[in-house]
């Protein structure tokens, strides 16, 4: 991808100038909508289980083709994408290049994970069994492998390209438009992607809050502490690294989760 100094139309890392918005890729919005439809498949069990209404698949859909829409309409003119998932779609994809690029997202995934489950264990679990004595650790009753078909290819594949492929993207075309319109072309493409990113941080923290039995304003702040933490991590990786990265990251990060929270907790 881009790199920190790279701008935004190529001219140097000072100049912003008027949004290239690009040509939309009809394929890239089709795979994107097939990929993501995946993760809310596999959501469906999980869902249906911890009690979730069923309106939210409706919800689920109606984002991805959001994301799925502006990512395909706009990440090109900012230097991001899934460069992958590109490579393939153009019958350029060198499958080793993408091994030796991805394999190491493995382990930043299982390291947050891990950086995941000891934050919730030792402040927002411990808030919500305050406030509501419920264990949030206790386990659900639902087979591992129902689990992993739903918070990991969900999160991993679906909400990144809702939330970086889409959010961040159109984010960073909104910032910088109001920009040009302020009169303000000076600005950096790394300031425009950092608020970009720390604005989807938000919608992304709210859309966490929904696995909680009570909300305080501590766990409140508890939960946008991790997941603010995680969506800055994502969208950095979107940006330097491309899509697929988030996604592995993202994926093994709720598998980790998971797993120690299924098996060792």
């Amino acid at each position: 991808m881009s790199s920190e100094g790279a701008s935004l139309t190529g001219t140097g890392d000072k100049q912003i100038a008027g949004a290239r918005t690009g040509g939309f890729s009809t394929r890239l919005f089709v795979t994107m909508l097939g990929i993501g439809s995946l993760g809310i498949v596999g959501y469906i069990p999980f869902a249906s289980a911890v009690g979730l209404p069923s309106a939210i698949h409706a919800l689920q859909a109606g984002l991805l083709f959001f994301g799925a829409f502006i990512g395909a309409r706009y990440a090109r003119s900012l230097g991001l994408g899934a460069p992958f998932i590109e490579a393939a779609l153009a019958g350029t994809l060198r499958p080793r290049a993408a091994v030796r690029s991805l394999v190491p997202m493995v382990g930043v995934g299982v390291g947050l994970g891990i950086f995941g489950i000891t934050y919730n264990f030792v402040l927002t679990g411990p808030l919500v069994f305050e406030a509501s004595g419920v264990n949030v650790f206790e386990p659900i009753g639902l087979p591992l492998s129902v689990q992993l078909l739903g918070p990991p290819i969900y999160g991993g594949i679906t909400e990144e390209i809702i939330f970086r492929f889409g959010f961040v993207t159109g984010a960073a075309i909104l910032v910088q438009r109001v920009l040009r319109a302020g009169g303000r072309s000076n600005v950096s493409k790394s300031a425009v992607l950092w608020t970009a990113i720390i604005i989807v941080d938000i919608p992304f923290a709210l859309e966490h809050l929904v696995f909680y039995p009570v909300l305080t304003p501590a766990i409140v702040a508890g939960v946008f502490g991790s997941t603010v933490v995680l969506g800055t991590v994502f969208g950095w990786l979107y940006w330097k690294r491309g899509l697929e990265a988030a996604m592995v990251v993202h994926l093994f990060s709720n598998v980790t989760y998971l797993i120690i929270d299924t098996v060792l907790l």
